[in-house]
């Protein structure tokens, strides 16, 4: 299986828009539209539609926004239930209909996969004293939307489905959807696979290669955006916290290549040298103590969202930081959004240095292929082409199209 391939394209379980979103998105195909230029749902007058008959038939023939819903929505109005809510008692609906209750997704491995094979982890989380009081929130709106007293057996086998959608859920722009064959990729802080918009619906999710991979279940994406960035123990804390396992992939193992991201830049060879060791991992040249308390300085400077971080120390951090220090290059990146505060980048050829370092952590830190590392190639493409560097800036094209083509973006379309 080669880079850039589609591995498998897939269309959500369930599925739900956003609350802030219910008025400019169509509830069945996800396309966003001024609120006017949809159509309200007449039985409950919450949902929308496109303008067309055919998603409010879909959805009501796929057992989306069924019937049952739209009364219980109706009777809700003017309130609506959460996202939470809505999401779990289309599951209910789901389970309860014979028609929609054994929906399978077919894995490219030959394997099969339904709701019931999605991870829950309902007994790690009963310990967990956060969840088991939002839990509780939403047991008592569902009891109330659905007007049902929940039995002991009953409640157990929704907090199941609770935990599903914590464990499996993914977040898009629109609302929140469970993709059954995307649940049964497991993670990785280095992945090979990369979950992305489908080119030809809204709500679907395609998986795509990122390396070339034996089989399937050599597949792993990253769960949580640009986790990958961040430092092992962050990392392995958060997936621990809301997937309730110790990564223990080839990034986590990698105690060295960590603690680049806290450190210097070598005085001698311009090679990175790692604060927790305090030596140039090129020519073993040990840093001065005044370049480590200057260091420590301008990292509580920057990770302190009260503190002013002002020219002077942008300009000493571009000098002294090495561009693979995890700080630094979140600095650099707001500077090339433009989000930072200072005029120290209103000289192209600083931006176009700033913009080179922060594709060396993406080289060094980031997934074979990103859609923000597409964005940065462009900007230099742009920069460059100002500066008359046209054929430097046709190898940064290169570089930003070949990356484009292996996530699946239409070039033809782009152009």
């Amino acid at each position: 299986m080669e880079a850039g391939q589609l591995v498998m394209s897939c269309k959500p379980f369930a599925y739900v828009v956003w609350d802030s979103k219910l008025a400019s998105v169509c509830d069945y195909c996800w396309t966003e539209e001024k609120p006017e230029d949809l159509k309200v749902c007449t039985g409950c007058k919450t949902v929308r539609f496109c303008q067309s008959e055919s998603c409010r038939d879909s959805s009501k023939k796929e057992n989306i926004h069924s019937s049952m819903e739209c009364d219980l929505m109706a009777k809700a109005f003017p309130d609506f239930p959460s996202e939470q809510v809505r999401l779990i008692s289309r599951i209910l609906f789901k389970q309860r209909s014979s028609r929609h209750a054994d929906e399978l997704d077919k894995l490219p491995n030959g394997k099969e996969r339904g709701f019931q094979d999605l991870e829950h982890h309902s007994d790690k989380m009963a310990k967990d004293r956060r969840l088991v009081k939002s839990f509780s929130a939403v047991k008592e709106d569902l009891a109330t939307y659905l007007n049902e007293d929940l039995d002991e057996t009953e409640e157990a086998e929704v907090f199941r489905i609770f935990g599903k959608i914590q464990i499996n859920r993914f977040n898009r722009s629109q609302g929140i959807a469970l993709y059954l064959g995307l649940s049964a990729i497991d993670h990785s802080c280095s992945p090979n696979a990369e979950v992305v918009g489908d080119l030809t619906s809204q709500v679907s999710y395609s998986l795509r290669l990122l390396e070339d991979v034996e089989s399937f279940d050599e597949i792993r994406i990253c769960y949580g955006s640009k986790l990958f960035v961040e430092r092992t123990e962050t990392r392995r804390s958060g997936l621990k916290s809301r997937y309730y396992f110790d990564c223990q992939c080839r990034s986590c193992q990698e105690v060295e290549l960590d603690s680049m991201k806290s450190s210097l830049k070598c005085r001698l060879c311009k090679g990175c040298v790692p604060i927790s060791s305090g030596r140039c991992v090129d020519c073993s040249l040990p840093v001065s103590d005044e370049y480590l308390s200057r260091h420590r300085i301008l990292t509580a400077k920057m990770t302190d969202k009260q503190a002013t971080v002002s020219n002077e120390d942008i300009t000493e951090i571009i000098e002294l930081f090495h561009h693979f220090d995890l700080n630094k290059f979140k600095l650099l990146e707001q500077c090339l959004a433009q989000k930072c505060p200072s005029n120290i980048i209103c000289d192209l050829g600083l931006f176009l240095g700033i913009g080179l370092q922060v594709l060396e952590f993406h080289e060094k830190f980031y997934p074979a292929a990103h859609e923000d590392t597409v964005a940065i190639e462009l900007k230099m493409v742009q920069i460059l082409v100002k500066l008359n560097f046209i054929e430097l800036a046709l190898q940064h094209l290169q570089k930003a199209m070949k990356q484009m083509k292996t996530l699946g973006y239409n070039l033809k379309q782009q152009s």
